[in-house]
C-alpha cells in the first residue's frame, strides 16, 4: 500500500472509521490537498466513502483492506491493452472520405482529406491505400498512364470492398493491417500477394 493510503486508513482506523479531511490530513501530516486526492484514490477503490462534504467513512472492505495489507496503488487497476488510435491524421481522414464516396482516385479522395500541411500526402494515400488492397479492404479498379504533361497524375480509381466501420485502420509497418473495429489483424490478400487471381 501506498504510505499515504496507509497512513489514511490507520487514522480512520484510530477515529473509529469516520474523520473530516482537516482531522486527517492533520493526522497523517499532509496538506489537505494531498490528503484530499489520497482520500480520491481510496473512494475509487471502494475502501472509503465520502459522507457529506469533507466528511468520509471508512467502508467494511477498507477496514478488511487495512487488516490484509492490501496493496493500493492511484494508477490504473488494468493494463492498457488497447491500441491508442490515431485521430485527426491524414489517413483517418482519407478513411472516413473513402467510407463516405465508397469509390475515387487518390486525387478525389485527398481532396477532401488532405488540408495541406501533410508532408508527401500522395505518397502517404498511395502507401496507405496499397496496404488496404493487400487486406482486402479497397481494390483498385482501373489504372492509367500518367499523362505526359503531368508525369505524377498516374491514377486508379479506388473501391472500398469492405468497410470495416468507423475507426481508421491501421497499416502497421511491417505490412499487416489491424482492424481497431474487429480489433483484429486482417489476413493479407494472398492471391493479390502472389500475382494469381
Amino acid at each position: 500500500m501506498s504510505a499515504p493510503a496507509v497512513s489514511l486508513l490507520d487514522a480512520l482506523v484510530r477515529r473509529g472509521g469516520e474523520a473530516d479531511l482537516h482531522q486527517l490530513a492533520a493526522d497523517i501530516d499532509r496538506p489537505d490537498r494531498g490528503t484530499g486526492n489520497s482520500l480520491t484514490v481510496l473512494i475509487r477503490r471502494g475502501l472509503v466513502e465520502r459522507i457529506a462534504p469533507g466528511q468520509y467513512r471508512l467502508t467494511a472492505a477498507g477496514r478488511d483492506a487495512h487488516r490484509d495489507g492490501v496493496a493500493i496503488k492511484s494508477g490504473p487497476r488494468k493494463p492498457f491493452s488497447a491500441m491508442r488510435q490515431a485521430t485527426g491524421t491524414l489517413r483517418a481522414r482519407l478513411w472516413s472520405a473513402l467510407r463516405a464516396k465508397r469509390k475515387g482516385t487518390i486525387d478525389a479522395l485527398l481532396r477532401i482529406a488532405a488540408r495541406g500541411d501533410e508532408r508527401d500526402a500522395r505518397v502517404n494515400a498511395q502507401k496507405y491505400l496499397r496496404g488496404l488492397d493487400k487486406a482486402a479492404v479497397v481494390r483498385l479498379l482501373d489504372w492509367r498512364e500518367p499523362n505526359p504533361s503531368n508525369p505524377g497524375a498516374a491514377r486508379g480509381r479506388w473501391l472500398l470492398l469492405n468497410d470495416i466501420g468507423p475507426q481508421t485502420p491501421v497499416l502497421r509497418r511491417d505490412g499487416s493491417v489491424w482492424d481497431p473495429n474487429s480489433r483484429t489483424t486482417l489476413a493479407q490478400d494472398v492471391q493479390q500477394e502472389t500475382g494469381h487471381e
